[in-house]
């Protein structure tokens, strides 16, 4: 059961993802047992239980560390993605940290990025609702942006560049897989 909880959240599917023709003809031919043990799973449960027990093992993680810092100390990787496929923007978020000699990185989310009708029109600065959510997002894991965040890594999308430079100004770095796209697109 666990394993199917991970998968749906490894691979960031939907609810409904479990409910189609498709899935019951995968899970027909998975090889658990009697057919009426696949049935008895509760997969939006399994999903839901997987992701809170994730969440507090993250939260207790970065809880033990924040302990031996008297400083800010995480790294934040912001990225907003567009999804071709289903013409949503996605938010993803990630931080990173040292503890105990160990390099820790948390995938924290990616997760459909759109903000309401009230928020849109607003006239709230693109950069500033960014950080609405990221701070929305970070508030989950019990980190808070000014106490916790010293460093971001983003791509140079103007949204989020300013958002982490003006909005909330931290040391940002560019994100070297983007810059490397970029130099090697140019090249072509």
């Amino acid at each position: 059961e666990v394993n199917f909880s991970a998968f749906a959240v490894e691979n960031s599917l939907s609810f409904r993802a479990f409910d189609g023709p498709f899935w019951k003809l995968i899970a027909a031919k998975l090889p658990v047992g009697d057919s009426g043990t696949l049935a008895s799973i509760n997969v939006r449960k399994q999903y839901v239980e997987h992701y809170i027990t994730v969440k507090n093992k993250i939260v207790q993680e970065i809880s033990d560390a924040r302990k031996y810092y008297s400083i800010p100390y995480l790294s934040l990787l912001l990225d907003l993605r567009q999804n071709e496929v289903q013409n949503k923007k996605l938010i993803g978020l990630r931080v990173s940290y040292c503890y105990r000699g160990e390099s820790k990185s948390h995938n924290l989310a990616v997760r459909g990025y759109n903000p309401t009708e009230s928020q849109m029109n607003s006239n709230t600065p693109a950069s500033e609702l960014l950080m609405v959510w990221t701070k929305a997002i970070l508030a989950e894991f019990s980190i808070e942006i000014e106490r916790d965040i010293l460093t971001s890594c983003t791509d140079s999308g103007s949204d989020v560049k300013r958002a982490l430079e003006k909005v909330f100004p931290t040391l940002r770095e560019w994100c070297v897989s983007h810059l490397s796209h970029l130099a090697l697109a140019d090249s072509f």
